[in-house]
């Protein structure tokens, strides 16, 4: 997918504190190398095509589910992992 071809959207979402300190510690630690990100929203982008491409492939035969704008439900419970 390639994200040059539409404008960036804003999303809010909660993250336990060590792991918002660990993404903001690899962001800075290779912000400058050759694979790393030039922004920390693109790294968190980055992480979450990889986790969307895992589930795809163990659920959906590989191909990306078709969009989804609609609001998300409210979780029926809360998972830490």
């Amino acid at each position: 997918m390639s994200t040059s071809s539409r404008s960036n959207v804003q999303i809010s979402l909660y993250v336990h504190p060590d792991t918002r300190a660990r993404a903001r510690a690899a962001y800075l630690a290779t912000q400058d190398t050759a694979d790393g990100v030039r922004t920390f929203g693109a790294l968190i982008e980055r992480a979450v095509l990889a986790e969307c491409e895992r589930l795809e492939q163990l659920h959906n035969g590989g191909q990306p589910w078709p969009p989804h704008d609609d609001p998300l439900p409210w979780p029926k419970y809360h998972r830490t992992s």
